[in-house]
């Protein structure tokens, strides 16, 4: 049995004062409110307040507090969280001139060599520019069930209008090496790199497009990772491109399968009264709840099929089955895996409530102490079932009843 996924891949315990335990449980959660009230001393109250801002204004607005913290906090663990934060959340906002400096201008973390991949250090800033009006592109239909629409690329030999996957679980805008070569990507650099997914890595070579067009989101300077040709086609004939997070966050998306069309518009950041539940810090994760209780999943538009972890069965008390061997395909490769099926999985998202059936719970990787953990991957199988609006600069995320 195959599942096909282009991207990689707690609940905080109940806290008292002073619980290191359930201060770094909470720091993972992404909930630094139950951190703070659990933290053992101001010093651990600071790193829940550096989360807090990194939370609501972004890793760049919040590096200047997790540079001091891993400069100067007695703690370890304390440093090494802020260090870590630091090097993911930038790199998910595609900060590659603030990651490339941050070894020399920063001295006293003690960064080693190779904490910023050589190949992505050459990399620029992209400029985006987000949309002010809302465009309705029109959905690609593919066996995947991917969202897949036409995107403008701009290189220094060609612009075409290409099919591209929105996936936001991806770290970088990924394009294989025939299109790169027809656009005329700039590449950057002579060192490799490696893309990686939970099934496994690839190699890639780091390249720029000197523009991207979504309707309205326009995107220049933009880094991409060039894959050898059949690395999408692995993951689904005619796959060629797929648009990362680091250009899909500046946006509101509306996913809307029953109408065959993706919308592509301004964020309503300061505008939305909804509560945030969307944890853009690493990959995007949805906060939800199942029974009353919390939880986080990777939003992975890049995935056609949903999974939780199997460490989720026994802290929800779910009813499992023994499941078959899959494999999993996706950019990182192919990787086998044991599964057990969960009978029923109770959800709500904001006001919507929907139950799971059938759920496959794997074992996924391990995750940084303290950074975000997610509890599985909600993927196009189950969000293609409603309406769903990503909102980037907001950070919401809304499911409606098709």
């Amino acid at each position: 049995m195959s599942r096909w996924t282009l991207a990689c891949l707690v609940v905080a315990a109940s806290c008292t004062t002073g619980d290191p335990e359930a201060f770094w449980a909470a720091m993972a959660a992404a909930d630094p409110a139950t951190a703070r009230a659990a933290a053992p001393d101001a010093a651990a109250r600071r790193c829940a307040d550096a989360l807090a801002r990194a939370l609501t204004e972004g890793t760049s607005t919040a590096a200047d507090e997790l540079v001091a913290i891993g400069a100067t906090a007695t703690e370890p663990a304390q440093r090494e969280w802020a260090c870590r934060l630091l090097l993911h959340g930038l790199r998910h906002e595609g900060a590659w001139p603030r990651l490339a400096s941050l070894a020399s201008d920063h001295p006293a973390l003690g960064l080693s060599a190779d904490a910023v991949a050589p190949a992505l250090r050459a990399l620029p800033a992209a400029v985006v520019t987000a949309p002010t009006a809302t465009v309705r592109l029109a959905w690609c239909q593919h066996a995947t069930g991917l969202p897949i629409v036409a995107a403008h690329l701009v290189g220094t030999r060609a612009a075409l209008d290409v099919p591209v996957v929105l996936d936001t679980a991806a770290g970088l805008t990924v394009v294989d090496e025939s299109l790169a070569g027809q656009l005329g990507a700039r590449r950057v650099g002579e060192t490799p790199l490696s893309l990686f997914g939970w099934q496994g890595e690839r190699p890639a070579r780091t390249a720029v497009l000197p523009e991207l067009r979504l309707g309205q989101l326009v995107a220049r300077d933009v880094a991409i990772a060039v894959v050898d040709d059949r690395v999408l086609q692995e993951v689904g004939t005619g796959l060629r491109a797929l648009v990362g997070w680091e250009v899909l966050r500046h946006a509101a998306l509306e996913l809307a399968p029953g109408r065959a069309e993706i919308g592509v518009g301004p964020g309503r950041a300061g505008r939305d009264p909804a509560p945030t539940n969307l944890v853009s810090l690493t990959e995007p994760m949805l906060r939800l709840a199942s029974n009353g209780r919390p939880l986080l999943l990777l939003l992975d538009t890049g995935s056609s099929f949903t999974q939780v972890e199997t460490r989720l069965v026994d802290r929800l008390g779910l009813a499992t089955s023994a499941g078959p061997r899959e494999t999993v395909r996706g950019i990182g490769g192919s990787h086998d895996v044991d599964s057990i099926r969960i009978a029923k999985l109770p959800l709500r998202v904001g006001g919507t409530e929907f139950e799971l059936a059938d759920v496959p719970a794997f074992a996924l990787g391990p995750v940084p102490p303290g950074l975000p953990r997610p509890d599985g991957v909600l993927g196009m199988d189950v969000l293609a079932a409603f309406t769903v609006v990503i909102d980037g600069p907001a950070k919401t995320v809304a499911l409606r009843a098709r």
